[in-house]
């Protein structure tokens, strides 16, 4: 028994969907923060931290031996030379002109806000007369108070005079001076024996 050959089955054609773009562009901005995270991290351990330590340790260096000069060769260390000796700008200035001082900010993350003042900067003070002096500096913190040359406001002096204070004796001696009656009138002082001075009342000498 022969069988006729079925007619070949047409091919199917598989269509493949392309996927989808929204997340290719997910992955592709997730690995660039990673990128981004893992160089900064590389850049604050290897480049910020030791650069601050060694800004920081010329600093004092070099103010300590200006110290050790003596007073006719030392000279007061300037902002110019404190820029000239770490080779670069502050990144911002803060100016106080009534109180005769500024600040200047050296921060090894530059501009970036909140990095820039929380991790690796150097704060350094000046002050007096222009050119300003250095005075102290501190490394990743801002300059206490009390190193800073505020101007404190004197009291405000009143014109009022306060009357010196009195004693109870002399409180007592001017109460003892007059006394008066039931009806008001002033009594007449009296003299030895109880009688007043002048002479009995309603006699004439």
């Amino acid at each position: 028994m022969t069988t006729n050959p079925s007619p070949e089955a047409p091919q199917r054609t598989q269509s493949v969907t392309p996927p989808p773009s929204g997340s290719s562009t997910r992955l592709l901005i997730l690995l660039v923060l990673l990128v981004v995270a893992i160089g900064a991290l590389g850049f604050d351990y290897a480049v910020a931290r030791p650069g601050i330590d060694a800004a920081d340790e010329k600093i004092q260096k070099f103010v300590d031996e200006s110290n050790r000069q003596s007073v006719k060769d030392g000279k007061r260390v300037t902002p110019d030379e404190i820029r000239k000796l770490l080779g670069r700008q502050p990144t911002r200035v803060e100016k106080h002109p009534d109180d005769q001082y500024e600040i200047e900010y050296y921060c090894w993350w530059g501009p970036v806000p909140v990095l820039n003042m929380r991790r690796h900067y150097l704060t350094v003070v000046y002050a007096g007369d222009e050119p300003r002096h250095y005075t102290s500096h501190y490394k990743n913190e801002m300059a206490p108070i009390e190193a800073l040359p505020i101007q404190q406001t004197p009291a405000e002096v009143t014109d009022e005079q306060v009357p010196p204070p009195t004693s109870n004796a002399e409180k007592k001696g001017k109460e003892s001076t007059t006394t008066e009656t039931k009806s008001g009138d002033v009594a007449p002082a009296e003299g030895e024996g109880g009688k007043p001075e002048g002479g009995e009342s309603g006699k004439e000498k």
